[in-house]
């Protein structure tokens, strides 16, 4: 009796292979009809393969490290998967590129006999990029990202403590290191007319004459202008005087907490205060100027007091401070 039910389920078996077997279709002729909308590229600039022809997958080999075609097996370059009809791809160094675009078919059933069809273009890269796209400074554990101004300017803002392990940390802007992100990696930074380097420390009291040189030559000057995050040296109410408290995670943010004297009246006081520095800070609260001696509401929701320091050099070039009072 097993023997005879053994033999049932291997019939079953073999009807239901042979059933699939009906169903399975021959990999139709794959079509590797791709079209490339240039040839010639800058560093950075991205061009746009289309496809239109008749696959099951495509995937396509860019010619520069790691996606090189004829390098695919011995040196494990793969190819991008090109999920859609539609690919951008940018080089970020000259050169000239093999660019192999692959379409592939294979039966319904297992996908086995799998068919290729397969077309090339040459396509060759220039390197003029010389914009900045990026400019920073790693002071452990923060990152402190430059600004740009506009066209050849650049603003950088520190504050003159970071709070780390929770106790506060002097920071020493005459010596931190300088990073920076362009469109090319072949293209190299100068500051003030010498050669970038990674552990070079950089003095950012002072303005900083960058220039950019792409690997064809052309340059791009440039400067990076540090402003200082303000801050009160002291701010009191008669002989309420305020505390100043950090933020570990928002370095352009201040807490000054205050003990006013009984029957002070916190939305009509009048705060004593000086700067970090003279003439170039201001205070504001809600957007108007306040002076010290003069009278002020200490109520206004979060965000509405402002710190502003700004550049004597360039006065698009600020730092602005973020001031939250609290009234205990």
């Amino acid at each position: 009796m097993k023997n005879r039910f053994n033999i049932f389920i291997l019939l079953m078996a073999a009807l239901s292979i042979a059933a699939c077997s009906d169903e399975n279709e021959e990999a139709r002729i794959p079509v590797a009809a791709f079209n490339i909308d240039k040839l010639e590229l800058s560093v950075g600039q991205s061009m746009t393969i289309t496809f239109s022809g008749v696959a099951d997958s495509k995937s396509i080999w860019t010619g520069d490290a790691g996606h090189d075609y004829y390098k695919a097996i011995s040196e494990k370059n793969i190819g991008v998967p090109m999920s859609k009809n539609i690919y951008t791809y940018a080089y970020s160094s000259p050169g000239h590129y093999h660019v192999v675009c692959i379409a592939n078919t294979a039966d319904t059933y297992m996908g086995n006999n799998g068919k290729r069809d397969t077309i090339a273009f040459d396509v060759n890269v220039t390197d003029d990029a010389t914009k900045i796209t990026k400019l920073y400074s790693y002071v452990y554990p923060n990152t402190y990202e430059a600004t740009e101004i506009d066209e050849n300017n650049w603003v950088l803002n520190f504050p003159t403590k970071q709070v780390f392990k929770e106790k506060e940390v002097k920071l020493n802007a005459t010596k931190q290191n300088l990073s920076f992100e362009t469109l090319s990696d072949s293209t190299k930074l100068y500051v003030d007319g010498k050669l970038w380097t990674e552990k070079t420390k950089y003095n950012f009291t002072k303005t900083l004459k960058l220039q950019t040189v792409s690997l064809s030559g052309d340059t791009r000057d440039y400067t990076l202008i540090t402003v200082i995050y303000p801050e009160f040296k002291s701010f009191n109410i008669g002989d309420a005087v305020a505390k100043q408290t950090r933020n570990a995670y928002y370095k352009d943010l201040l807490t000054y907490t205050l003990l006013l004297p009984e029957g002070a009246d916190p939305k009509n006081v009048v705060p004593e205060f000086v700067t970090d520095s003279e003439g170039d800070v201001k205070f504001y609260a809600d957007g108007k100027e306040v002076k010290s001696g003069t009278a002020i509401d200490l109520t206004l929701p979060d965000g509405t007091y402002t710190l502003v320091r700004t550049s004597k050099e360039n006065a698009k070039a600020t730092a602005t401070t973020r001031v939250r009072f609290v009234i205990e």
